[in-house]
């Protein structure tokens, strides 16, 4: 059984992507659906608490508002400068069809989404990379077994 939640994003939410991995990027009608491994929430009697599931981001324009930037290197190391490539989001999904993406931090602003963390390639290669992804319409977490 999942459990649809909208994220208000005038409000702090309750739920985090922090440390969760993307298992997969759909486009499916009008909305964009990550898959994740985990969606953790915190409450004050159970403690934390850890769902399977997705964020669905709705009415999209795929080609024009979502993009992607792939980093050569760590951000987080002592490097100061870095090539980056930009990607339009179906690009970047062609480029790379067999990924995860762990997510550092996350933000919601407006109808901007910026998801930041480690791209695991399937040669292995680690890179560094950002999403944004900018949407007019409603974003859900779906929430499916807790883990």
């Amino acid at each position: 059984m999942s459990k649809k939640i909208k994220l208000d994003r005038n409000a702090v939410s309750k739920y985090s992507l922090h440390d969760a991995r993307v298992k997969k990027i759909k486009i499916s009608d009008n909305k964009l659906i990550f898959k994740l491994d985990a969606i953790y929430s915190y409450d004050e009697n159970l403690g934390e608490i850890v769902n399977r599931g997705s964020i669905v981001f709705e009415k999209n324009k795929w080609d024009l508002d979502c993009e992607v930037f792939v980093f050569d290197g760590d951000l987080y190391g002592k490097k100061t400068k870095f090539k980056c490539k930009k990607y339009k989001l179906k690009k970047f999904l062609k480029k790379y069809k067999d990924f995860e993406f762990e997510i550092f931090s996350e933000g919601h602003s407006g109808y901007n989404t910026m998801l930041r963390g480690s791209l695991f390639l399937e040669d292995g290669k680690h890179r560094e990379a950002i999403f944004f992804i900018w949407n007019d319409g409603d974003v859900f977490y779906k929430l499916g077994e807790r883990l």
